[in-house]
């Protein structure tokens, strides 16, 4: 199983983190001057040197190791305890007619759940300051639209030749059937570069995509349908979809080079 690296790659930033180490410590230096404390400036400069380094770092330490929940937890948690995890699959579907409470994200009135809006436009405006171009090209789908695009798909796999349940089986794969779509849920987005806006895998080719990798566990988001492990999440690898769990979880998923499925132990 591949592991996503969270090393440092985008330089810009690194450069930004630097200059703001270098600006820390001169502010420190001038101010015990100022106090007559010359004669501890290298004992404290030194001791601040790892502190600056570990605050300024592109990732904090990762919080406490979340181990997998089994798989008896798993099922009961999204229901019963932690919205953030709510896990929606062919196996897992949504209650008919569940609908979260939404607020627009953009102009175009792409819309979420509420209660990641912060995080995701937070992600996004930290992108945009680095120079990038994300683009949120689908967000919450009403049953409705889930149904008409898993339809579209079903009419070009049937034209193909394939049986009724080949088809259903090879679209939804493709495009998930009502009910099992997380963009359903109001947690998963779409984002895209701006220069690049078709949902193949020459996303991974992109700055967003890749500073995407590194950071975005940082606000709670995971890429939830990795390579080599559409067998666990039944869903094509889409370097395009990233689905909300929250900082802690979202670590030791990036980290692992996991799916939401293994992390829920399900």
């Amino acid at each position: 199983m591949s592991t996503v690296s969270l090393s440092t790659t985008y330089s810009p930033q690194n450069r930004r983190r630097k200059k703001r180490m270098r600006q820390a410590r001169r502010r420190l230096t001038l101010l015990l001057a100022a106090l007559g404390l010359s004669g501890l400036m290298g004992a404290v400069l030194t001791e601040l040197g790892s502190a600056l380094i570990e605050h300024f770092s592109p990732y904090s330490p990762p919080p406490a190791q979340i181990a997998p929940l089994s798989a008896d937890e798993g099922q009961a948690l999204p229901a019963e305890q932690d919205w953030r995890l709510t896990l929606v699959n062919a196996d897992h579907p949504l209650a008919e007619g569940y609908v979260p409470e939404l607020t627009e994200i953009d102009a175009s009135g792409r819309r979420i759940d509420r209660r990641i809006a912060g995080e995701l436009k937070r992600m996004l405006a930290d992108m945009e300051q680095e120079g990038l171009s994300p683009l949120v090209c689908s967000a919450y789908r009403t049953w409705e639209k889930q149904t008409n695009l898993f339809n579209n798909q079903l009419n070009k796999q049937r034209a193909q030749g394939l049986s009724a349940a080949e088809a259903a089986g090879a679209a939804s794969a493709i495009v998930a059937a009502p009910g099992t779509s997380e963009h359903q849920l109001g947690l998963a987005v779409d984002i895209v570069s701006l220069e690049y806006q078709t949902l193949d895998d020459g996303q991974e080719r992109t700055l967003e995509f890749q500073w995407l990798q590194e950071h975005c566990w940082e606000y709670g988001f995971i890429l939830r349908y990795p390579p080599k492990l559409s067998h666990r999440t039944g869903v094509i690898y889409e370097p395009w979809h990233y689905r909300y769990v929250g900082a802690e979880a979202a670590w030791a998923i990036m980290s692992q080079g996991i799916c939401l499925e293994d992390y829920l132990g399900v």
